[in-house]
């Protein structure tokens, strides 16, 4: 039975997708769809419906906050939208490929050189240094040590931590740390950024800082950026925000 402050899901409408920015055109080809997506989980034998039937779409260069309270799904959609989970339903298309058609090893290529991820725990591995995390993801693709590091630097120096490169993550204060991470997932110069509450565990001058590199990059690289937070002034900063709520998107609003 549903609390009377929590809405039924079957009651809850969706909010209609806006289509393209006015500066695309009608005939704009989407970097992303979703399209009737769903992800149930099954939990002491009952099944919880957490994604219910998803249609939206993200253009190239958008900036999207996602807020909703715990529990509405929104580290689900990041992780179905990012590939690391595969739906129960539905389907995610980049630019029009249906993605989760590949198998398991064609995914994991396309996920390392397609997107990139900062979660609010940098996940850094602690033995390695700035340089030697940030080239992680191009050696595993494939790409030669000299041409790794070379990317790695370019990208620490956009960064602001070209002076850094040596030092491991122990050494570096938790924005520093997280700038690694977001140079990480910028060193295959990926279509799309995921980020899952970012700043999280940042005090709130690191935090403005990190929000502000985000701006930057996001103009520089043309990079899609798909962000959870629970803080709503940054959401409402983002150019396009989407709500969710009980597994749907109830609210998408996009700046003029």
């Amino acid at each position: 039975m549903n609390s009377p402050l929590i809405p039924d899901p079957a009651t809850i409408t969706p909010a209609p997708d806006p289509g393209p920015p006015r500066d695309m055109g009608s005939d704009a080809t989407p970097l992303l769809h979703m399209e009737r997506l769903e992800k149930d989980y099954f939990h002491e034998g009952k099944e919880i419906n957490v994604l219910r039937g998803i249609d939206r779409t993200l253009w190239q260069g958008e900036m999207v906050s996602l807020i909703g309270s715990s529990g509405a799904g929104k580290s689900t959609l990041l992780h179905v939208v990012g590939t690391l989970d595969r739906p129960t339903g539905g389907s995610v298309s980049y630019m029009g490929e249906d993605v989760f058609r590949f198998n398991e090893k064609s995914l994991a290529a396309f996920r390392n050189r397609t997107i990139g991820f900062v979660f609010q725990f940098h996940h850094l591995l602690p033995d390695f240094n700035a340089l030697e995390n940030v080239m992680m993801p191009a050696l595993m693709a494939g790409m030669g040590r000299p041409e790794a590091a070379a990317a790695a630097k370019n990208i620490l120096d956009s960064v602001s931590l070209t002076h850094r490169l040596d030092h491991r993550p122990g050494e570096l204060s938790g924005g520093e740390q997280q700038r690694v991470a977001i140079a990480r997932a910028l060193v295959m110069r990926p279509r799309i950024m995921l980020a899952d509450e970012p700043t999280g565990n940042l005090d709130e001058e690191t935090s403005e800082e990190i929000h502000r590199l985000l701006f930057d990059l996001n103009s520089e690289y043309n990079m899609t950026l798909l962000l959870v937070t629970h803080h709503h002034v940054l959401a409402r900063r983002m150019k396009r925000q989407w709500e969710i709520q009980g597994g749907r998107i109830v609210k998408d609003q996009r700046e003029a």
